[in-house]
């Protein structure tokens, strides 16, 4: 069985004992970014040079948050906005609200810096109609 235990091997030690020497499991590799790794795919695609700054993405009921290593002084910037606008496309592609949080970075406290609260949103923070 390919799930099963791995069986620990013999070794021939000092005098011609045998000793039993465990068998390391291998533990699966967790994604290098946590979360929804099709969104992630999803920005790699899109916009490399701006995925870069995407730490996780991860749904929280009906709306997508976005994690970067933004600074919280990035509210409203250029690749907040399209980090925002991506995040979007890809939520709409996959028949979900277009409700989108894009965050600051852990060390600014995770401060949206763009968001879209609808299809009508334009992810400018203080512009929802």
């Amino acid at each position: 069985r390919p799930d099963a235990a791995p069986k620990a091997a013999e070794v021939n030690v000092l005098g011609g004992r045998s000793a039993q020497v465990p068998v390391a499991r291998s533990r699966p590799e967790s994604p290098a970014r946590p979360g929804d790794q099709a969104a992630l795919a999803y920005y790699e695609q899109k916009d490399p040079a701006r995925a870069a700054h995407v730490i996780e993405v991860i749904w929280t009921g009906p709306m997508l948050r976005v994690y970067t290593d933004l600074p919280a002084s990035d509210a409203n910037s250029r690749t907040a906005i399209a980090l925002c606008e991506i995040a979007a496309a890809y939520a709409e592609g996959h028949d979900h609200l277009p409700a989108v949080f894009v965050h600051a970075d852990r060390a600014a406290g995770y401060p949206v810096l763009a968001n879209k609260m609808d299809d009508r949103d334009d992810c400018r923070l203080g512009r929802v109609p």
